[in-house]
């Protein structure tokens, strides 16, 4: 179980998951969602996913990720995309063609701002 995998660390856990829209009722969905409540010492979650599809509904992991209220918007191709890390996205940043190796970032405060991120080698 997850549980057992972040005991067995030893030290702080990160979970990336990516199209986490297909997974919003998956079998690890109870421990995604006590992470996202605090409840899971030194775990983290990281979630990717279309803006149309994570974090949808109200109840479950993603929506309660959501009321975290931070995160990190690669590409906000719509105004309502900044809800789902906690602020508003100027329309000037809306639709603009994706930029690797860059996004926006909220670290819970509202505002957001410009950062570098890890980029595949071209």
């Amino acid at each position: 179980t997850f549980d057992e995998l972040v005991e067995a660390a030893g030290r702080p856990v990160l979970v990336l998951i990516d199209d986490g829209e297909g997974l919003r009722d998956c079998a690890g969905g109870d421990f995604f969602l006590r992470v996202a409540r605090g409840q899971v010492p030194s775990t983290f979650v990281v979630l990717g996913g279309n803006s149309e599809g994570v974090g949808a509904g109200l109840s479950g992991w993603q929506p309660e990720m959501k009321k975290a209220r931070q995160g990190l918007l690669l590409s906000p191709q719509g105004i309502s995309d900044g809800e789902l890390i906690g602020t508003r996205i100027p329309r000037n940043l809306v639709g603009q063609p994706v930029a690797i190796g860059r996004g926006w970032l909220n670290l819970g405060d509202g505002n957001i701002t410009q950062v570098a991120t890890l980029a595949p080698p071209r």
